[in-house]
């Protein structure tokens, strides 16, 4: 009688082991690669982003500015969507009606632009970023989110309230023109990306999730036209006494809140220190998931990673238009 060969207990063990070691190695190779083309999608997304801003500009020889809070709080992402093939969702939004109702924190979405505030823009998302876009428990609307901010200053002195013009390129009501860029559009941020916001508020001395939560503090403001003020300025002990933790970051890529579509320098790419906000006013940083960094659309249309320990000063300096600073290395 033959006998049947089979494997024995060990050498069956060692095949395991072997495949094993294949798959510890393999895996972070895949990882790898899935990154690098996420971070490629992500850097075209913002070149795409860029080419649309220029296409307003040249169609109308400004660039395009942040709407006020209530009556026309549309932002420049919502502006400038004919440039990105997006005619048709633009056509959905009522530019000559308001997107919000009300005020302070009692605002509701106006019912005529529902349809378009809850519509996800592809291209408005990095795909490194897995957080669902759809928020629903902010401002009693469903509310498509958004990774790409537009650059609203160095954040540094009164630059991070964006009632009023800052050193960066949008705010409310600005209307900026090219030739008022005297730092040079290869020097200067238009655009960079974020993380979506975690979507539920939280309480406690700490954030529960740094990175994706807000430090919400009572109201600061800066001097009014007169140079008086009633509320204190932004300030980083106001900051760090926060026990309540906002979540809707990036949460509308229509409603142009600086907490929704915007950002500045003042805190470096992924800092450790949340984002603080007082009123939709306050400090936000770069964020993503890229190993390392963020990446940033420049003023010339170019797009870059740039790393996360990027000296501050020269971060803020890219914030600025006309700040005259010599850059370090970015």
């Amino acid at each position: 009688m033959r006998k049947r060969s089979a494997f024995t207990l060990i050498e069956l063990l060692v095949v395991i082991a072997i495949i094993a070691i294949l798959v510890g190695l393999l895996l972070p190779a895949v990882q790898k690669v899935r990154e690098a083309a996420a971070r490629m999608k992500c850097q075209n997304n913002l070149k795409q982003l860029g080419l649309a801003i220029h296409g307003y500009e040249n169609a109308n020889q400004r660039l395009p500015g942040i709407g006020t809070p209530s009556q026309n709080a549309f932002s420049v992402q919502a502006r400038v969507l004919p440039y990105l093939e997006q005619a048709n969702l633009q056509n959905l939004i009522q530019f000559d009606q308001a997107l919000m109702m009300g005020s302070g924190g009692s605002q509701t979405i106006n019912t005529v632009q529902v349809d378009a505030a809850k519509t996800v823009v592809r291209i408005y998302l990095c795909p490194s970023d897995s957080r669902n876009p759809t928020y629903t428990n902010y401002n009693t609307a469903t509310w498509a989110g958004c990774n790409y901010m537009v650059n609203e200053g160095s954040g540094t002195g009164l630059n991070y309230d964006d009632r009023y013009p800052t050193d960066g390129i949008f705010w409310q009501d600005s209307s900026l023109k090219m030739g008022e860029i005297l730092d040079g559009l290869s020097n200067t941020l238009f655009a960079s990306e974020t993380l979506l916001g975690l979507g539920t508020d939280t309480t406690g001395s700490a954030a529960q999730d740094p990175k994706r939560q807000m430090a919400q503090i009572s109201s600061v403001a800066r001097p009014n036209a007169t140079g008086q003020g009633t509320t204190p300025v932004l300030t980083a002990a106001i900051c760090n006494a926060a026990t309540t933790w906002n979540a809707d970051r990036g949460a509308s890529w229509m409603w142009g809140r600086m907490h929704r579509t915007g950002f500045n320098t003042y805190l470096q790419p992924n800092s450790t220190t949340p984002d603080c906000l007082s009123n939709g006013l306050g400090w936000y940083a770069a964020r993503s998931n890229h190993t390392g960094g963020v990446n940033v659309l420049l003023g010339d249309g170019s797009v870059r990673f740039v790393r996360s320990a990027v000296e501050s000063n020269t971060w803020q300096a890219l914030g600025t238009r006309a700040g005259s600073e010599v850059l370090g290395d970015f």
